[in-house]
């Protein structure tokens, strides 16, 4: 699954905005969580969640962001946005989100 390694162009300009945002605002935390769907082991889903919060990690590294300000963190296969069955499928809840704190 190589969608934890590559962010899309729409991804790359919320990244921007991100960035300028924490630059904008000094001390304050971006908290990242990685999310997958539920298909896949709770284990693996909890590490592709943790990689996916990683990516987005690195490409705000990249974009000057003081690592000090940046929490990576996994959710897993839990806090869908779309309920499923174990085993299924659903892009919508492949996701990471950024919260600031």
């Amino acid at each position: 699954w190589p969608c934890f390694r590559q962010i899309g162009p729409s991804g790359e300009g919320i990244l921007d905005a991100v960035a300028t945002k924490l630059r904008r605002s000094p001390g304050t935390v971006a908290q990242i969580t990685g999310f997958t769907d539920r298909a896949g082991g709770e284990n693996y889903n909890i590490n592709l969640g943790q990689k996916r919060a990683d990516a987005v990690k690195r490409a705000l590294l990249k974009r000057g962001i003081d690592p000090r300000y940046l929490k990576a963190v996994s959710k897993g296969e839990h806090s869908t946005l779309v309920r499923t069955a174990d085993n299924v499928k659903e892009p919508a809840n492949r996701r990471v989100e950024i919260r600031f704190e």
